[in-house]
């Protein structure tokens, strides 16, 4: 049985401020990027479940970073958090077959992604989540000396969604942008979806034969692919309308 982790973190009053030496008024031009939450722990567990036959390993990763971006001196702060898993097995069930498996997964989510002078609050970012499935699982035999079986299936899913903060939704209220003061309001400036996925099965047979004098690798196989993909982006509310002065002097429509 084997036990490994570890655990970092940011103390934000320990970080430094490269910013010191400058003026006054450059210290509030150049805003250093301020660390409000930092930490990142994982670990892993691994061993057998029965000496000889099955053995495991399992880890386990999270993270969170929560912070004011460069150049950003406004109340809101980006906030995300990762997370993984892994699972793995093997196995003998026989000293002529073998199976192995294996299972990983990563997530995450954020809030005030892409914060910045001109996106100065939430509503003007998205909420952002991604979720990442991976896994393989394969078994071979060996017949005898010369014959060869595996059998494997394999994939892969995800998800990204880059959706707008409440209350606002697809459906509205419409982008804005102040033309004189250079700033997004109302919605997230551009919203995004993304889906695909991916399936795999083959199988394979090798059988070593001895023919015209020397020794010949016969192989007969099949291998089958499933793929699907689904992309989606918009406007915030459907449009970006600009104003000045409290105006509105133009619309963008993105259908």
């Amino acid at each position: 049985m084997s036990l490994l982790g570890d655990f970092a973190g940011a103390v934000p009053d320990w970080t430094g401020d490269n910013t010191r030496i400058l003026s006054q008024t450059l210290q509030t031009a150049f805003t250093p990027r301020n660390t409000l939450t930092h930490w990142d722990v994982d670990g892993q567990l691994g061993g057998p479940i029965r000496r000889d036959r099955l053995w495991f390993l399992v880890g386990l990763g999270a993270a969170r970073d929560q912070f004011r971006p460069f150049n950003y001196s406004g109340p809101a702060a980006t906030d995300r958090y990762d997370g993984s898993t892994l699972v793995k097995l093997d196995a003998a069930v026989r000293s002529s077959v073998r199976l192995q498996g294996y299972y990983l997964g990563d997530r995450s989510t954020g809030e005030g992604v892409g914060l910045a002078r001109d996106r100065p609050t939430l509503e003007s970012t998205p909420d952002s989540r991604r979720r990442n499935h991976l896994w393989n699982a394969r078994a071979t035999w060996l017949v005898s000396n010369a014959t060869f079986v595996e059998v494997q299936n394999g994939g892969y899913t995800g998800s990204t969604r880059n959706d707008p903060h409440p209350p606002a939704t697809l459906a509205g209220p419409p982008t804005r942008f102040d033309q004189l003061a250079r700033v997004w309001s109302g919605n997230a400036v551009v919203v995004s979806r993304s889906d695909r996925n991916a399936v795999t099965t083959s199988a394979r047979l090798s059988h070593r034969r001895r023919l015209w004098g020397g020794d010949h690798d016969v192989v007969a196989g099949f291998e089958f692919e499933s793929s699907h993909a689904y992309e989606f982006s918009n406007l915030g509310g459907g449009r970006a309308e600009a104003y000045r002065e409290g105006t509105m002097v133009g619309v963008t429509l993105w259908d």
